[in-house]
């Protein structure tokens, strides 16, 4: 499906950029393809944040048995005989559209005569986007192919070894004799994250009648989140300490990283152990993609590109999780 579309929107293209080429001067066909372009990228960008809204909070959630390299949170989840979760094929799509809006920004840029690094601004540090923009790169730069395609590989490593890194942080396990331990991240979009306290027992035995999320961007070099970090619309909101309790914040820039805690209060609003609880590890704001597509979409470039050295070693990834598991469990992504 990923081949099919990749080469009907590359024929569309094809054949827009003749008949422009074909109609106009110079200076208007480079006009034209710059608005056409630049029409194009507004238009992935509004079907992305769309396709984030369709997929619901339990589709992009993360939870301990969620694999991060499947993204398959709730195989039952919108699903019909025959078909695959909704989670699968969303979330690849967005991916799909990410590599076709990377391709035309590198397009856009080279008509511009404008630095192509200046796309990779719109990636901020998500590294799996940075991954996929090297490989769109490697397409328009093909003499510095192999040399895109292999940091490409390298940034796909990072991003794997980063969401497991936050899945295992995941843990929630029961706190004693300490402050809060840092909140269990139960779903994430661009712009938003949801969480849930951890399990927690006050070592003065007190009772935890309301917690208080607090975050911050986990730029620079001082990052332990502190209570007056409460920029972020959601933060520093009283939540009754219920076994459902969803502490959510909004208002987040994409793909920035940030880092949360929480603070325990008891029903005279004096705060638990006197501190607020231990940071998060930094979390990406963005939904989970699977990454085994990202692999996919790097063999298939490689292939193109004719750079089978990195081709070799995406397949490698690729046969070590569906092939040989056991194989994969000892490999350095894992």
């Amino acid at each position: 499906a990923v081949v099919s579309t990749q080469s009907t929107g590359e024929a569309s293209a094809n054949k827009i950029e003749s008949s422009i080429f074909n109609k106009f001067s110079i200076q208007e066909k480079s006009s034209r393809v710059q608005n056409t372009l630049a029409d194009a990228i507004v238009i992935l960008n509004e079907s992305m944040r769309a396709l984030e809204e369709v997929r619901s909070v339990k589709e992009i959630s993360m939870r301990p048995d969620c694999d991060p390299a499947m993204l398959v949170v709730d195989p039952a989840l919108g699903k019909c005989e025959g078909e695959l979760p909704h989670s699968i094929t969303v979330g690849d799509l967005q991916l799909e559209m990410v590599c076709v809006k990377q391709r035309l920004r590198f397009k856009l840029l080279k008509v511009q005569d404008n630095d192509p690094m200046k796309a990779f601004e719109w990636c901020n540090k998500n590294t799996l986007f940075q991954a996929v923009s090297h490989m769109q790169l490697a397409t328009i730069d093909t003499k510095k192919a192999e040399m895109h395609l292999r940091e490409s590989y390298t940034l796909l490593q990072k991003s794997w070894n980063e969401e497991r890194r936050l899945l295992a942080s995941l843990s929630g396990v029961d706190q004693v004799g300490a402050v809060p331990s840092p909140p269990i991240l139960t779903s994430r979009t661009s712009t938003s994250m949801t969480f849930k306290p951890a399990p927690y027992l006050p070592p003065d035995g007190s009772k935890v009648k309301w917690y208080r999320l607090y975050g911050r961007s986990s730029s620079g070099s001082n990052i332990k989140v502190r209570l007056n970090d409460k920029l972020y619309p959601g933060l520093a909101t009283e939540i009754l300490a219920e076994p459902d309790a969803e502490l959510t914040v909004s208002g987040l820039t994409p793909y920035e990283k940030y880092q949360f805690a929480v603070a325990a209060f008891d029903e005279h609003g004096r705060l638990i152990a006197g501190s607020i609880g231990s940071s998060s590890k930094p979390i990406l704001a963005s939904p989970p993609y699977c990454n085994l597509t990202a692999f996919g979409h790097l063999v298939q470039t490689c292939h193109k590109q004719g750079v089978l050295s990195v081709a070799t070693e995406a397949c490698a990834v690729l046969w070590n999780f569906f092939v040989m598991p056991q194989a994969a469990s000892r490999t350095d992504i894992s």
